[in-house]
């Protein structure tokens, strides 16, 4: 009862990969030499794809037949900064299915169902993280997509001497200023843009025998950010008959140091014992001095002596022990 021309489509193998052959263009032959054989009604359906295109053969199209081979291509732009992320099929109907493997290509094909079909391309940006990790849906990235809800981690460097205190965020827009950056871990929806943090640490000022003061903190052990004013001041248990000596640097590095009132001092390190020396080699003998911090930890000790003892420090002995 077939009649050329008909509004038809038709199979010739059960294969779900195999293209309908359409049948007002090529009518099933008289003898009908197939060993397999389906017949179905042809239904032109609508494809719609964002950020890229649906091809039939060589030509663009926005809709096609079922049976149909429909070929997709990304348009999205890849640079350093953006790239393909893969498709998501946002309409289809039911029971029609294309692998993720399909889904990753910037271009695949599939056969058209009998029914609409809607797809996007999606695309992610850079994520870059300095002194921590990104991670999304609990994996680690360096790219997302658009609006995705990133959480930031900065990495744990308390054995080293530093304390973190804030994000630097110096590409994309995360919508979070202030305090909002001091937050560990940080979370924020993934701006249309490359983002790039970095993880920014105050270091350790260790004072043996005295205190470090950076703005309110004061304390035998403060943190201090780098290019921070922080203010050392020796204090030994036995300040009633004890004599300051000196500074002795035990860790890290000063480029710069003044007085109490900011008097500039010109000192250099002693290689043997690593006390601070004036320009004529003599001991510095200021008890409270400032320095700008550096960008590690630093470690000073105030060298106190007792008449008739040896010059001691807390770590040498207990306090109000003589030697």
């Amino acid at each position: 009862n077939r009649t050329d021309g008909a509004d038809y489509v038709y199979f010739t193998s059960e294969d779900a990969e195999t293209e309908a052959i359409e049948g007002s263009v090529t009518p099933i032959p008289t003898d009908a030499p197939y060993s397999y054989l389906h017949i179905e009604k042809k239904t032109v359906s609508a494809i719609t794809v964002t950020d890229g295109i649906a091809k039939a053969g060589e030509n663009e199209v926005t809709s096609a037949f079922n049976g149909q081979k429909v070929t997709v291509a990304s348009t999205i732009q890849e640079t350093e900064d953006r790239k393909f992320d893969g498709w998501e099929v946002t309409k289809a109907p039911t029971g029609f299915t294309i692998s993720a493997e399909e889904l990753a290509r910037r271009e695949f094909s599939f056969i058209m169902p009998a029914g609409a079909v809607e797809l996007t391309a999606h695309h992610s940006n850079r994520l870059e993280v300095t002194g921590g990790t990104a991670t999304v849906n609990g994996n680690v990235v360096d790219f997302a997509r658009p609006y995705a809800d990133v959480t930031v981690t900065a990495t744990d460097r308390s054995a080293d001497g530093y304390q973190f205190d804030h994000w630097e965020v110096s590409g994309g827009d995360i919508g979070k200023t202030g305090d909002d950056q001091k937050a560990n871990p940080l979370t924020f929806k993934m701006p249309d843009a490359a983002v790039k943090l970095t993880a920014v640490y105050r270091a350790a000022v260790k004072v043996s025998n005295g205190t470090a003061q950076v703005g309110t903190e004061n304390g035998e052990t403060v943190y201090a950010l780098e290019g921070d004013t922080v203010t050392v001041t020796g204090h030994d248990s036995n300040a009633s008959f004890s004599k300051f000596v000196g500074w002795k640097l035990k860790k890290g590095s000063l480029t710069k140091i003044t007085d109490a009132d900011d008097t500039s001092l010109n000192f250099k390190v002693d290689a043997e014992n690593g006390y601070l020396l004036d320009a004529d080699g003599e001991k510095i003998k200021n008890e409270t001095i400032k320095f700008t911090m550096p960008g590690e930890p630093v470690e000073l000790s105030a060298v106190y002596s007792i008449p008739r003892s040896e010059e001691h420090t807390s770590e040498l002995q207990s306090p109000g022990k003589i030697a």
